[in-house]
């Protein structure tokens, strides 16, 4: 009996250890964060480190991944290969994830910052009373380019300088049609989110007769590549100055937002619907509004925060944005499938010029049944050679 009572007594400890081990695992929580990249203040880039910050105020752990475009983020999300808690879409993606019913309704009452927020990023038509989405951080589409080359005012900017031949083959585009056909809409003074199909095929007509001025298209090594003065002028995001050092430190290299309009691109915090851990990513967000982080992530990464105090005072100390008329700034919408698929139809043409295959695949068509007639003729001027000699020689 006594065996019995001891083997029981042991069984019981053992049964508290693994329950006390359990609940210890599953207080350790952990948050999966999937953001831009270096859209977020970190150690490197000379800022606080943000998810570190929020880990020792909280003890809730952060398993942060990054993506470099819109689309990227938003295939894996859709393919559902990946599970996350907070991610950060633009805004058409924002509005494509709402339409989609994969958002969480969101708490304010675990987001008390909130209460700092610009009133200009709320109430936008696609979250028009605010329940997905908290926003994060924002900026402008405007132009880079190097005043070595390019003798321009800044005030007489506009977006047909991209189109001058004065700078051919000095010109970069971006590698996405979302942008490129946003420019050329703008460019003739139409609405970056027009729904009608005249507009964006007039649009691709002004992408496919820039093509011959372009260098080359591409997003990541487009400061590069005015750093290295190989390109005189391009399109890009207001913010990059201040990520790198190079472009900060050189005088020559300078950003306007073009006179007559521009697109306002917005950064999103949201939670996706298979989240695990509601309460902490709303947590998460909240800390993200604080002015510390709002600071830091502004310093990092060059983009305005949504804290309405700090975004002030950056925009009256930056040349390109103290002046500017911020109602010429409009925000991506999800477009129609039938918009949509025009529009990537007619990226491939832009993109790899297809609107001269036709004229070049003749062209090569010829060469080579040219080549086959000249080959033939040899042959049979050879196989008739070698017959008459056989003939002679018999």
């Amino acid at each position: 009996m006594k065996k019995i009572i001891n083997i029981s007594f042991f069984v019981l400890f053992l049964a508290c250890l693994f329950l006390l081990f359990y609940k210890k695992k599953d207080d350790e929580i952990t948050l999966n964060i999937y953001n831009w990249g270096d859209f977020i203040a970190t150690k490197n880039n000379g800022g606080i480190d943000v998810n570190e910050l929020f880990t020792q105020k909280t003890g809730i752990k952060i398993n942060y991944t990054t993506f470099q475009s819109n689309e990227e983020m938003l295939a894996k999300i859709l393919g559902g290969g990946a599970s996350y808690d907070v991610i950060f879409p633009s805004d058409y993606i924002l509005e494509k994830l709402i339409k989609e019913n994969m958002l969480e309704e969101l708490d304010f009452n675990n987001i008390p910052n909130y209460r700092y927020v610009d009133s200009s990023l709320k109430n936008f038509e696609f979250d028009p009373e605010n329940k997905f989405a908290v926003p994060y951080l924002y900026g402008f589409l405007g132009i880079f380019y190097n005043n070595k080359f390019v003798k321009k005012n800044n005030n007489n900017i506009d977006w047909d300088i991209l189109w001058n031949k004065k700078y051919a083959k000095k010109i970069i585009m971006f590698d996405n049609p979302r942008d490129d056909l946003a420019i050329a809409l703008l460019k003739n003074k139409k609405s970056i989110n027009s729904e009608n199909k005249n507009d964006w095929i007039l649009a691709s007509e002004e992408l496919k007769n820039q093509r011959e001025l372009v260098q080359s298209y591409m997003s990541d090594q487009i400061l590069d590549k005015l750093l290295g003065e190989e390109v005189y002028i391009a399109p890009f995001y207001y913010g990059h100055t201040a990520q790198d050092e190079n472009l900060r430190n050189n005088k020559n290299i300078k950003f306007v937002i073009p006179k007559s309009a521009t697109n306002k691109f917005v950064d999103f915090a949201c939670i996706l619907k298979n989240s695990r851990h509601k309460s902490e990513a709303e947590k998460y967000i909240n800390f993200l509004l604080t002015d510390e982080v709002s600071q830091a992530n502004a310093q990092a990464t060059g983009y305005l925060p949504a804290s309405k105090n700090i975004s002030e005072e950056l925009i009256s100390n930056s040349e390109a944005l103290k002046n500017y008329d911020m109602k010429k700034s409009y925000v991506y919408r999800d477009l129609s499938p039938e918009i949509s698929k025009l529009n990537d139809e007619s990226w491939v043409n832009i993109r790899a010029g297809e609107e001269n295959l036709d004229f070049y695949n003749i062209i090569l068509i010829f060469i080579f049944c040219l080549l086959i007639i000249l080959n033939a003729i040899i042959f049979f001027r050879r196989f008739k050679n070698n017959r008459e000699y056989i003939t002679c020689s018999e």
